[in-house]
């Protein structure tokens, strides 16, 4: 990646005019191969979060070559929510578009529903396909 400079508007408090400072991207001046593997640590929340950094960061976060989908601090209790979050996973898995995966990580796990006495273990009808 090429060096790049960005500049941050900011007002001071001289009549509201704006100066412009010189900030250096220090992430986007990694080379790929470095800035994939930081990725790499992530898990979908919190690259779905980088994503929204600026364009870059989106076009380097579905660029990352492993992706690991842990659902765990997401709520999943009712099959809405489930499918909701299994068609969030397929329109991020869509943009990718040609992007090649070396590791992929999914941890799907069923929900308990209460019968009577007892929790039973389910997975909704919807999550079979």
């Amino acid at each position: 990646m090429e060096h790049k400079n960005k500049l941050r508007a900011t007002a001071s408090s001289e009549g509201g005019r704006v100066h412009t400072e010189s900030l250096v991207d220090r992430f986007s001046n990694l080379p790929l191969e470095v800035a994939h593997h930081i990725l790499s640590f992530l898990d979908i929340e919190e690259l779905t979060r980088f994503s929204c950094g600026s364009k870059g960061c989106r076009e380097l976060s579905l660029s990352a070559p492993s992706l690991n989908f842990c659902f765990s601090s997401v709520d999943t209790s009712t099959c809405e929510l489930r499918v909701k979050l299994l068609n969030t996973l397929d329109r991020f898995l869509f943009h990718r578009r040609d992007n090649k995966i070396q590791s992929f990580y999914l941890f799907w796990d069923g929900h308990y529903i209460e019968e009577g006495n007892y929790k039973a273990y389910y997975l909704c009808s919807n999550e079979n396909f």
